[in-house]
């Protein structure tokens, strides 16, 4: 729906006889209707085609401001500007198009789409001329979108709440959407990627619904199962699988664990470092007390150490309700080029606020090494 018109793919001609109709054999051409008249089309002035004699098609349509149309085809977008003879058309970019159709999303001036690259974020600035964004969006977590099953990747689904964009993909030569991937407008950065093991679990949609406090993204499976992300203030995740009916036993709840782990340290170069301390920064929940365990993955020469937990590092004890601490630990002078932290959590709900490590070149010399 835009500008009062309905806008749809134009594959198929009407015959005068009731219900009849010709399949045109063109997948890259969009035809508007009159001004509230569905039922009304001019096929001279509101009809568009964008890439013929190409192999693209249309796969979504998005109504922006100041009466712009984007249409975004497989292997192209497209802009359409104003409607009837003073209408015009403009190719936005060929090098990139979008493969789902309910991955698009608009946040601000910025639009997000899921395409062969990674999630796109395009936006309209130098007098509202939309221009493609060079390097995707997702390019930090690139090797998590390679995992996506590009059989069936048209199926994935976002939407946009709580200043975060949530993509729900299909992942692993998953059929369904198993994952979903957030990004943080705040911090700029994707802050999760949420999966779990239970085998009858999927995404179909995602929606933004409720009132007031009960506002929030809800995921829909095939089965009818409504879950509420972000809803829980204990100690784990819950997952249900199955729709309770009255009279009968709950449904099998599964527990997800949570796990971060950081970028790869590399201190900016490519010398080998020997790793010495880390100091970490985190707080409980207001309901429960936290503890974690803490490892370090190295690359060149690889290894895994076990950097002990917060119950260790913390005289101990676990870490108090709603209290915040910041430990230091070594790591034990281990070489190796970088260096990534994983924190496995164990007890509670803890808020991860902030790591840095420490480390030295090994080999500072400026003569060849023999």
């Amino acid at each position: 729906y835009h500008q009062r018109r309905l806008v749809m793919p134009f594959k198929y001609s009407v015959k005068d006889s009731v219900d009849t109709f010709t399949y045109r054999k063109i997948l890259d051409e969009v035809i508007i209707s009159d001004i509230l008249d569905s039922d009304t089309y001019d096929q001279i002035y509101g009809q568009y085609r964008f890439n013929a004699g190409t192999a693209d098609f249309n796969v979504a349509l998005h109504s922006f401001s100041d009466d712009k149309l984007l249409v975004f085809n497989r292997n192209s977008v497209h802009l359409v500007g104003g409607a009837g003879a003073n209408a015009t058309v403009q190719l936005i970019t060929n090098e990139v198009g979008c493969v789902a159709r309910q991955s698009i999303v608009q946040v601000g001036n910025n639009i997000l789409f899921l395409s062969d690259n990674g999630v796109y974020g395009a936006n309209f600035q130098d007098l509202y001329n939309l221009r493609g964004n060079e390097v995707p969006l997702s390019s930090s977590i690139n090797p998590t979108i390679q995992r996506i099953n590009r059989e069936v990747w048209d199926k994935s689904v976002g939407v946009y709440f709580d200043n975060r964009y949530y993509l729900a993909v299909p992942l692993d030569g998953s059929q369904v959407n198993n994952a979903i991937l957030i990004f943080n407008f705040i911090n700029k950065q994707w802050e999760s990627i949420d999966t779990t093991a239970a085998d009858d679990w999927n995404i179909a949609n995602l929606i933004v619904a409720g009132k007031k406090s009960d506002r929030a993204v809800y995921a829909i499976n095939t089965l009818g199962g409504l879950h509420r992300l972000d809803a829980r203030v204990g100690a784990s995740d819950l997952l249900s699988t199955e729709i309770p009916v009255q009279g009968q036993e709950a449904s099998v709840a599964y527990d997800i664990p949570a796990t971060v782990t950081t970028r790869q340290f590399t201190l900016g170069t490519m010398n080998r470092k020997r790793w010495n301390n880390f100091e970490l920064h985190v707080q409980s929940s207001v309901d429960n007390e936290s503890d974690l365990s803490i490892s370090a993955e190295l690359e060149n020469i690889d290894a895994v150490v076990e950097l002990g937990t917060l119950n260790e590092l913390n005289s101990g004890t676990n870490l108090a309700i709603d209290e915040d601490v910041s430990v230091r630990g070594r790591i034990g002078n281990k070489r190796a080029y970088g260096m990534q932290v994983t924190l496995n959590n164990t007890v509670g709900r803890p808020r991860f606020r902030g790591i840095k490590v420490g480390a030295a070149e090994a080999f500072r010399s400026t003569n060849t090494a023999i």
